[in-house]
């Protein structure tokens, strides 16, 4: 997946940020339909088990799929950006072995902007999930 350049990723992200606030705080629409499938597109976790029927809080797979997209164009960016491209060209025109070198920076490569978003991410998600139990929503 190409998405063209950084601000075209960001105005996505913003934008299905409103829109999941609007859908999910603001109406029913989310809630209603997703306890209404029974189908893998959903992560439930338990609100209590007091009951015969234990209730539980539900975090949609978009809320994880969209982030994680995220995730791996920043692992993209991490190795385009240790790419020596006059090296890479070299090797291909000698034909000695440019694949080696790719799966080798992609191995070695710093991979400090994917670091940086998978520990957000994971921060984020934990966030989601203790508002969740505590505003006893979803």
């Amino acid at each position: 997946m190409f998405i063209g350049n950084f601000k075209n990723g960001f105005m996505l992200l913003a934008l299905l940020f409103f829109y999941d606030i609007f859908f999910v705080f603001g109406t029913d629409v989310m809630l209603t339909v997703a306890k209404g499938i029974d189908a893998p597109i959903k992560l439930q976790f338990p609100k209590d088990y007091s009951g015969e029927k234990p209730s539980f809080s539900i975090l949609g797979l978009g809320d994880i799929v969209i982030p994680g997209i995220f995730v791996s164009l920043c692992l993209r960016f991490d190795f385009l950006k240790s790419l020596n491209l006059k090296h890479l060209d070299k090797l291909i025109e000698k034909d000695d072995k440019p694949m080696k070198y790719l799966v080798d920076t992609a191995i070695n490569c710093k991979k400090s902007y994917f670091m940086a978003v998978n520990v957000g991410y994971l921060l984020a998600m934990i966030c989601t999930i203790v508002v969740m139990l505590v505003f006893d929503h979803g």
